[in-house]
């Protein structure tokens, strides 16, 4: 896909993703057991903002705050919001959990997956195909269109970067 860069100056932002959201046919509720994927590598891991975003934010809405309003699933990484650790968060509505998945940032390539798996429901957090989160509080709610954000900021007066190779948002059914 490409390379994310944002400009030096602080809280900038750089952001890709989808436009559209993804429903049932015909209905206004998600498509079954939607999964996103994305295969990434941030460049540097000092004042930054990473999210991987399932749901129906906007890119400049996601990157805008640690704690962003709206429903949506993602992983993120802020190290102005204190983390070490890529975080699993899910809100419904602004009402946000927030798990360490247990695994450090890092400068190294790694595969994100997020699962909602409707029969639960729940959603599963995947970090190079190894489940590190599975939560089912502050789901977001089956109205909520479901597109993809991927998307760094820079919290510094300094260039921040991601590289990514591959992302997508389907339905498995």
């Amino acid at each position: 896909m490409g390379q994310l860069d944002t400009s030096a100056t602080i809280n900038t932002a750089a952001c890709t993703g989808t436009n559209a959201a993804l429903y049932a046919a015909g209905s206004n509720t998600h498509v079954n057991n939607l999964y996103l994927a994305a295969r990434l590598k941030i460049l540097q891991i000092t004042a930054i903002r990473e999210w991987i975003e399932m749901g129906a934010n906007a890119c400049a809405t996601q990157l805008a705050s640690a704690t962003p309003g709206g429903s949506f699933a993602a992983f993120r990484f802020d190290t102005g919001a204190g983390d070490t650790n890529w975080m699993a968060v899910t809100c419904n509505a602004g009402t946000c959990t927030t798990t360490s998945t247990g695994v450090a940032a890092d400068t190294n390539v790694h595969v994100f997956e997020m699962l909602w798996v409707d029969a639960t429901p729940s959603i599963v957090f995947k970090i190079d195909g190894v489940v590190k989160v599975t939560t089912t509080t502050n789901l977001p709610p089956d109205s909520t269109g479901s597109s993809m954000v991927l998307g760094v900021m820079d919290l510094t007066a300094v260039a921040r970067d991601i590289q990514i190779s591959d992302g997508w948002i389907s339905a498995i059914n």
